[in-house]
């Protein structure tokens, strides 16, 4: 029941081909097929089985993100009405269908936003205290993760 992606382009932009099948190396996968795949993929960051249903805002929430969106209040509450008891993997890949993901200039934004000395850095003493402090609160677990897989070379800062 998903319904097509559209001008989705951020999930539209790669041809990956099917692993161990007859379209090995022959045919890319449709658009649609894309657009699928990384549904399920972001659905399955949340839930063990395509089968669960979204049961919170919250999860409504934390799978968009895990799909490269970035829902205000506005948006999830727009999905989420007093009336939604749940949402299925058909209803996600829907949604999906009609948010457009974020965007570089956007990323940069908010990017520049943390560069408070405007060097085009964040050092990872200000990046952890906003990741613990605001939105989304991270565990200093969690902000050690992050730092250790991004900081390629090791400096200190995030370029």
């Amino acid at each position: 029941m998903a319904s097509n992606p559209g001008s989705d382009a951020a999930l539209g932009t790669q041809n990956p081909l099917l692993s161990g099948s007859p379209r090995t190396k022959k045919f890319p996968l449709t658009e649609q097929e894309v657009f699928y795949m990384n549904c399920r993929a972001a659905y399955l960051t949340i839930f063990k089985s395509s089968l669960e249903n979204i049961i919170s805002k919250d999860q409504l929430y934390l799978a968009l993100q895990h799909a490269g969106r970035n829902p205000s209040q506005k948006t999830i509450n727009k999905y989420w009405t007093p009336q939604t008891a749940k949402l299925n993997f058909d209803d996600f890949c829907i949604i999906l269908s009609k948010e457009k993901p974020t965007s570089k200039a956007e990323l940069l934004k908010s990017f520049k936003k943390l560069d408070v000395n405007d060097d085009g850095a964040i050092l990872h003493s200000d990046l952890q205290k906003y990741l613990t402090k605001r939105g989304e609160k991270m565990t200093q677990e969690e902000v050690n993760a992050v730092i250790n897989l991004a900081d390629i070379n090791a400096n200190g800062k995030f370029d």
